[in-house]
């Protein structure tokens, strides 16, 4: 059950980023780059678990307060690049930690801990039309959903690796 109060909450942050081009390599090393950034949020916000509330069932006293849905403390991504001529190759790496992701609403979940790591390939053929090939969570990193008690997993998603091909045509 979704409720409304007059309590102020706050929310505060960090982020970095960085982005750099080794354009002062000799070539064909001078396409080397990487890109990073680094986020971190937190807040005061608490969300009980809408399955814990019954004064009369003790399992309030188990369960631990969420944050805001879909908040994770910790972000990181980190990609790797080349781009020379008609090719750009990336390698990115993506980390997130725990989050709420609400099972309808009438209890808690949370995601645990995820990474990822994806890879793309593009091949420009003339400047209308490209190629590219992608492989999405080369890592095969399940998701773990968690009742609010530590160590109750509630589900484990496998997506897999995927793997994507196109051809972009620019009139």
């Amino acid at each position: 059950q979704q409720t409304n109060d007059n309590t102020k909450r706050d929310l505060w942050g960090l982020e970095l980023t960085i982005n750099h081009a080794m354009t002062y390599l000799p070539a064909p090393f001078d396409g080397l780059g990487f890109i990073g950034g680094y986020s971190y949020a937190d807040t005061n916000f608490e969300y009980p678990d809408p399955s814990a509330v019954d004064p009369a069932f003790p399992l309030a006293l188990f369960t631990e307060p969420a944050s805001i849905i879909g908040l994770s403390k910790h972000t990181l991504n980190a990609t790797a690049y080349y781009e020379q001529g008609p090719i750009s190759l990336r390698l990115l790496y993506k980390y997130r930690s725990r989050y709420l992701k609400p099972f309808e609403l009438n209890a808690n979940r949370f995601a645990q801990p995820n990474e990822s790591l994806d890879a793309n390939v593009t091949f420009r053929v003339t400047n209308n039309i490209q190629l590219r090939l992608d492989a999405l969570n080369i890592l095969n990193e399940p998701q773990y959903l968690e009742r609010p008690v530590p160590g109750a997993i509630s589900e484990i998603s496998y997506v897999g690796t995927r793997y994507q091909a196109g051809v972009r045509f620019r009139f």
